[in-house]
């Protein structure tokens, strides 16, 4: 996805600074412990999940980054807030822009298609036409058709996959 890799575009910017976060996490067992205790604290039902890091090799890994992200949204919150666990600076520095949380949301349901998708025609090993154009016209008009509601950013991102799928039909 030729915009995706420009490091100024704002998915890129909030996949490299959510990528930055749950590294932090990562690399800090009190981060990571605090985060565990926010989400028993916050649903003592649900089990305790871990952040999701991405990897740079496969692109829909973004998706289980994000959508771990949103669904950790409070506890994240919390634990970054939390002086006791973040030094002031850290804190500011991991802590997401509202833009970011709502980017995420809204790129979750295609990036979600998208994933499944490409299981799908990556479970066989050559695809029939059969398979692949009905598959990529119900990604076309259930996923990525731009609506009112679209931000900017992500009307862009629809338009740049439907691109990015024709030159593949073509």
């Amino acid at each position: 996805m030729g915009t995706l890799a420009v490091t100024n575009h704002p998915i890129s910017k909030c996949r490299f600074s959510e990528s930055r976060l749950v590294g932090h996490f990562s690399h800090t067992p009190m981060a990571t412990g605090e985060l565990l205790k926010r989400q028993v604290s916050m649903d003592k039902e649900k089990s305790t999940l871990k952040l999701i890091q991405h990897c740079k090799t496969r692109w829909n890994s973004v998706y289980d980054m994000f959508e771990r992200l949103v669904s950790l949204r409070w506890p994240v919150i919390a634990v970054l807030s939390d002086r006791n666990v973040m030094k002031l600076n850290e804190g500011k520095t991991l802590d997401k822009k509202d833009e970011h949380w709502q980017l995420m949301s809204e790129l979750l349901p295609v990036l979600k298609a998208l994933q499944i998708v490409t299981s799908v025609m990556s479970a066989e090993s050559q695809p029939s036409a059969s398979c692949v154009f009905p598959k990529l016209y119900r990604l076309n008009k259930n996923h990525l058709t731009i609506n009112e509601k679209d931000s900017k950013v992500f009307a862009d991102f629809k338009t740049d996959v439907t691109k990015k799928i024709s030159k593949l039909l073509d």
